[in-house]
C-alpha cells in the first residue's frame, strides 16, 4: 500500500489480498486470493459463496461476459434497464448491455449474479 492507495505489488502478494478479504477491508477474495476474473464469475461451477447465478437480474447485480477464446471477459454492476457500470480503460463508463457485448465483440451474452445472503 502506498499513501493510502493498494498499488500493483501489494495486489500481487497473495497474503496481503487474503488479510485484506478477512479483515473485511478492500475486496472480496476467492480461492487465489484475489477477486475473481470475469470469466470465473460467468462460471457456472465457480464459487463465490454468497454470489448465486440468476436469470432474472436486478439493480445491483454482477454481470459478466465471457471473454473470446484465450481472451479475459469483462464484468461490471447490472443499473437495470438493460444500462450497466462498468471499467473502462481510463475511468467508469456507462452502457447498454447490448453495446457492451458489440464493443468488445463478446460471441456469448452475458450471465449475471445475485448477492444471496446466509449462502
Amino acid at each position: 500500500m502506498v499513501d493510502g492507495k493498494i498499488d500493483a505489488k501489494s495486489t500481487a502478494n497473495a497474503s496481503y489480498a487474503g488479510l485484506m478479504g478477512s479483515a473485511g477491508v478492500g475486496y472480496p477474495t476467492y480461492g487465489g486470493g484475489l477477486p475473481p476474473k470475469a470469466n470465473d464469475i460467468y462460471t457456472k461451477a465457480y464459487d463465490m459463496s454468497n454470489f448465486t447465478h440468476t436469470t432474472s437480474p436486478r439493480v445491483g447485480d454482477i454481470f459478466a461476459f465471457h471473454g473470446n477464446p484465450g481472451e479475459d471477459g469483462h464484468s461490471g454492476i447490472y443499473l437495470g434497464g438493460n444500462l450497466a457500470a462498468y471499467a473502462g480503460t481510463n475511468d467508469v463508463k456507462l452502457g447498454t448491455l447490448p453495446y457492451i457485448k458489440q464493443e468488445d465483440e463478446y460471441q456469448v451474452s452475458p450471465r449475471f449474479r445475485t448477492y444471496t445472503p446466509g449462502r
